[in-house]
């Protein structure tokens, strides 16, 4: 189950003089009703937060009211969110730059801030996945970040959405080699969804799936 932050609702759909005021009404709906799905389903409950307008905010590109654009209140509002999940839910984040008309609204040139997140909820999430700029991502320094990383499970988005096998194979190269090591399963940049929307030539499921077995070691 994929869940939106509060703060990314919060911040994308209300307006700026409202944003304060709402948010910890939001919040705590959003804790309540996590909590109650946690409870029908039970320990075998996997729930990503998708981790998106926060890198916004952090950026510049989506306007935030009174201090909920700093640094730190951003990252308190993660911290919040993974506190008010219940336990028995295996809980990780889906760190994005956004995939609107399958563009980014800031190009990373590097997984620093995503590293910076991931660190602050390291203690609670089970996994983390993180964007691979399809362009920038093929330089190893791209990855450096991630040697600070000190989440327990790491996915990287290095399986070109446009089902590119050369691509693919230079991301995941660029990741091994500048990630120090870090070891990390294999990913499209923003999920699988929508691929119907890029146009003609666009990719099919199963080549993505194809690409994905290509990629990573075998299962043992």
């Amino acid at each position: 189950m994929s869940v939106p932050t509060p703060y990314a609702t919060v911040i994308a759909w209300v307006r700026e003089e409202d944003q304060q005021r709402f948010f910890p009404i939001y919040a705590d709906a959003i804790a309540s009703e996590v909590g109650e799905i946690a409870r029908v389903v039970g320990e075998d409950l996997v729930l990503q937060y998708d981790v998106a307008v926060e890198l916004g905010a952090l950026t510049g590109n989506f306007p935030t009211a009174g201090d909920l654009g700093d640094h730190q209140v951003v990252l308190g509002t993660l911290r919040d969110a993974f506190a008010r999940t219940p336990q028995e839910a295996e809980c990780g984040i889906h760190l994005c730059y956004g995939d609107y008309k399958h563009r980014h609204f800031a190009v990373p040139q590097d997984l620093a801030l995503c590293v910076q997140l991931a660190n602050a909820v390291s203690e609670s999430a089970a996994f983390v996945h993180m964007p691979v700029d399809r362009e920038n991502g093929r330089d190893p320094g791209y990855f450096e970040p991630l040697r600070d990383l000190s989440a327990r499970r790491l996915a990287l988005g290095v399986v070109d959405y446009e089902g590119d096998e050369q691509r693919t194979g230079e991301l995941a190269q660029a990741a091994s080699e500048g990630g120090g090591g870090v070891e990390f399963a294999v990913a499209t940049e923003c999920g699988m969804a929508r691929i119907d929307e890029r146009g003609p030539g666009s990719p099919s499921l199963e080549r993505l799936l194809q690409l994905h077995a290509q990629t990573a070691s075998p299962l043992r």
